[in-house]
């Protein structure tokens, strides 16, 4: 461990961070955090591709996948579900993304500033999005198979995903502006969670809020700063607590690769102290942003970085209930071209095994 890390680590004991909660004592697996990898997109890939990925991950000692359907297309239901099958047959566990698609709203829709289509949760036909939710869990059911969480959406504390975030101007919203978030997103939500829980479905599953990506406010575009604040307003829409049954809130941890020890301390503070700690805080995302930035200015490498960002997880999860942390993502950041890990893929092997940490 770094003198500057084991400095931070005494402060938190002086200041009592570390003593175990009731809650940790009570659950074995807090002993060690529960980490996964993103892989977007690997339902379209042919299934020798999606053979080797989740063997690969499997034997990496990685609990979780996560990743989503493309569409609610015949072809791209019918590839999710093998994905889903071939992860079950290596013990992952799989957190399914939720998200808006074209064929959930009524017309045309226009291309925003992102070069995507831009949607709306506030003007999504709800009835189409409930179908297109059976049929998908209609068919992994029918395939006799099961999905562990669901991430009902992503980064919609940003305009690019949920256009209601106003565009420019989200850090200073009108309460409508909100109000019109809060609601489209609450719906979505609410509908969504009903599905998947539904008796003949998912009833186990663990629902989980939109990671929130923490980009904060810009006049290129639109994101809701301290975005912990606007979930957990949530809880009460003109009386309707759309929180009521989650299980966990999504958040997303790009820390700068410079300062990772305050940077990670900093956001999960804000999401600890807007949301509080009665449910855990999953991080759906984890990673850093640019590879070009690794040697840090310290001189510290990717590998390095990695493993201090899960001693700092280590570290807070003594004062702050933490689910599974998905690192994003398994194809570009954590092996080769040719499938080979690297080696900050090495160190979360490391870690799930209980190995001495890389410092």
């Amino acid at each position: 461990m770094s003198p500057g890390l084991k400095t931070l680590c005494l402060a938190a004991c002086l200041q009592g961070l570390l003593s175990i909660p009731a809650w940790a004592q009570a659950n074995p697996s807090q002993s060690r955090l529960q980490l996964g990898t993103d892989r977007s997109f690997l339902s379209t890939q042919p299934r020798d591709v999606k053979e080797k990925t989740l063997k690969d991950i499997h034997d990496l000692g990685l609990v979780w996948l996560r990743d989503a359907p493309t569409s609610g297309s015949q072809r791209a239901i019918a590839n999710f579900v093998e994905e889903i099958a071939v992860a079950k047959k290596n013990q992952l566990k799989v957190l399914a993304i939720i998200m808006p698609m074209d064929e959930d709203y009524d017309g045309a829709l226009p291309i925003n500033r992102c070069g995507w289509r831009e949607k709306r949760l506030s003007q999504i036909n709800l009835t189409k999005y409930a179908k297109r939710l059976q049929t998908l869990f209609g068919a992994v059911k029918a395939a006799g198979l099961s999905i562990d969480a669901f991430e009902f959406g992503g980064e919609f504390d940003q305009y690019c995903y949920d256009a209601d975030v106003p565009r420019g101007h989200a850090g200073s919203a009108t309460p409508g502006e909100i109000k019109t978030w809060l609601k489209g997103y609450g719906r979505f939500l609410q509908t969504g969670a009903a599905i998947a829980h539904a008796s003949k479905y998912f009833p186990q599953a663990k629902i989980i809020t939109f990671g929130m990506a923490h980009s904060g406010d810009s006049r290129s575009g639109g994101a809701f700063p301290a975005p912990a604040r606007y979930v957990a307003m949530l809880r009460d829409v003109d009386g309707v607590n759309y929180l009521k049954d989650v299980d966990g809130y999504g958040t997303h941890l790009y820390p700068s690769p410079n300062d990772i020890v305050n940077s990670v301390r900093h956001l999960l503070g804000e999401d600890v102290a807007a949301l509080g700690r009665d449910r855990p805080i999953w991080i759906t995302e984890w990673g850093f942003l640019e590879i070009r930035a690794f040697p840090n200015r310290s001189g510290r490498t990717l590998p390095q970085c990695v493993q201090t960002f899960l001693d700092v997880l280590d570290e807070a999860r003594r004062d702050i209930p933490i689910g599974p942390a998905m690192y994003f993502r398994y194809d570009v950041w954590l092996t080769d071209a040719t499938g080979k890990p690297l080696p900050q893929a090495d160190v979360l092997a490391a870690y799930m095994s209980g190995k001495p940490a890389l410092h």
